[in-house]
């Protein structure tokens, strides 16, 4: 797994050759960042261009798939428009017609990668790791280098299925930027609110990471406790959606900024924030991205649209005008001199918590669930109630008993961690209505009638006072 997404586990030695090469590609994203926007395009186009020679020329599928491409296209988006869309549902579908076994390289170094479905159908991909791991890394030195930090300061992690450290080595990429201090980790979803910050006051970091609602539960237990932590000077989030309320509270309960980033299992870094703003910035180099309205068109700055993303290094499985489910606002020019794609603003689900017992709220997450590899479950959406929680699947076809005890399994170990009363509902048709686009896990006071419908249920979350609000 690329070190951006894994800080302390596993860190091998600094090997010199690959620290030259990621430092080279670091510098070539600040130069292209500041590239003029015309030879910019020029540069994206030619790489697009590449990718598709490198898939029609391998593959006889992708060939009759990318035939209709417009290749006398001026621009990347004419040439990208030329392109077929591909769902969710498409990729699932397709996916091994779609990998691609690059000439010359070893089959133990490609990764296979899952989502979550929590925008969404779960999806499988394939990336060439030792490509991707490099672009991962020198797009984590590129964060660094815009905002400014110092690897010898302090930095702490609240991330998911990490084990509790006091002491973590940095690792690569940030020890190429010199002797980096030695981090902290906690679990965001085994450790509470309070004990999170306690991890805070006693190791006092610079710097933290963490997803925005781990981050909110934090920040509200420190506005109140009477004890005081040393403001911290940048808090990194991921995974979540990030908005104005919960910077005014993480700025008024830690002194500290925080500096988002757009992420997806399928693609890796997309974008990072603004050193002056707080807007993303599309990693031109490596994805080209586009908001789209109803028509496939697109859409007019400043209004939302349904983001397709093209992986233009994505070789082993190329991703091309990719619907990820999730819909963005593309922004104004910036006026940093940053000439990369601006979006103002990612509309994705958020993350939901429990209220245990003795009234300490956990995060509720998929990230670890087994059945996310069924790909016998197209999509999928999860409510818990107050009594149980009910599991509305779009299936192939119908589950065996073995499949569904799988799930019920699943979401007792990996989800909940509890016996919890789970109830399966299944069918073929898609899952379409618009409701189901907020969470990950839809959480709703009062209890379940064992007779709902899949369309009652879905009135009841529209009734509940938690998700509407």
């Amino acid at each position: 797994m690329p070190s951006f997404t894994g800080y302390g586990c596993g860190v091998p030695e600094v090997d010199d050759v690959r620290k030259a090469e990621v430092l080279a590609l670091r510098d070539s994203y600040l130069e292209m960042s500041l590239m003029p926007a015309r030879k910019l395009d020029g540069v994206l186009r030619k790489e697009l261009l590449q990718l598709i020679q490198h898939a029609t020329s391998v593959s006889p599928w992708w060939g009759e798939r990318l035939q209709q491409v417009n290749l006398s296209a001026k621009t990347t988006q004419e040439l990208v428009s030329s392109l077929p869309i591909s769902s969710r549902t498409f990729v699932q579908d397709e996916f091994e017609e779609m990998k691609i076994f690059i000439p010359q390289t070893d089959i133990a170094d490609y990764i296979l990668q899952k989502t979550t479905g929590s925008t969404g159908q779960p999806v499988q991909v394939i990336k060439y790791n030792p490509l991707y791991s490099r672009d991962i890394d020198a797009i984590t030195l590129l964060e660094w280098t815009w905002h400014k930090r110092d690897v010898r300061k302090k930095m702490g992690l609240f991330r998911l299925g990490s084990m509790d450290a006091d002491y973590v080595r940095a690792g690569p990429p940030l020890e190429y930027l010199g002797e980096a201090a030695p981090m902290f980790q906690r679990s965001s979803v085994d450790r509470t609110s309070e004990e999170l910050l306690d991890a805070l006051f006693q190791h006092q970091p610079s710097y933290l990471l963490t997803n925005p609602l781990s981050l909110k539960m934090v920040a509200l237990a420190q506005l109140e406790s009477s004890r005081r932590i040393a403001p911290i000077e940048q808090i990194l989030t991921l995974a979540d959606r990030v908005d104005d309320s919960l910077r005014e509270l993480v700025e008024k309960a830690f002194g500290a900024k925080i500096v988002d980033r757009y992420s997806s299992v399928e693609f890796g870094m997309i974008a990072l924030q603004c050193p002056k703003h707080n807007h993303l910035h599309v990693i031109a180099p490596n994805v080209f991205v586009e908001a789209v309205d109803d028509d496939d068109k697109p859409a007019p700055v400043g209004e939302p649209g349904r983001v397709l993303i093209t992986g233009l290094h994505t070789f082993a499985m190329p991703m091309i005008r990719y619907e990820q489910g999730d819909i963005v606002t593309m922004g104004k020019p910036c006026d940093t001199g940053i000439t990369w794609p601006v979006i103002e603003s990612v509309h994705g689900r958020v993350r939901s918590y429990v209220d245990g017992p003795d009234g300490d709220r956990k995060l509720l997450t998929l990230f670890t669930a087994d059945f996310l590899l069924m790909r016998e479950i197209q999509d999928f959406r999860l409510v818990k109630f107050d009594d149980g929680a009910v599991f509305v699947a779009q299936t192939r076809e119908e589950l065996s008993p073995d499949q569904v005890q799988r799930i019920e399994a699943s979401l007792h170990n990996d989800v909940f961690r509890s016996d919890l009363k789970v109830r399966i509902l299944t069918q073929r048709a898609a899952l379409r209505t618009p409701e189901w686009k907020v969470r990950e896990i839809y959480i709703v006071e009062g209890s379940a009638d064992p007779k709902w419908t899949i369309s009652e249920i879905d009135e009841s979350l529209k009734r509940s006072e938690r998700y509407t609000n």
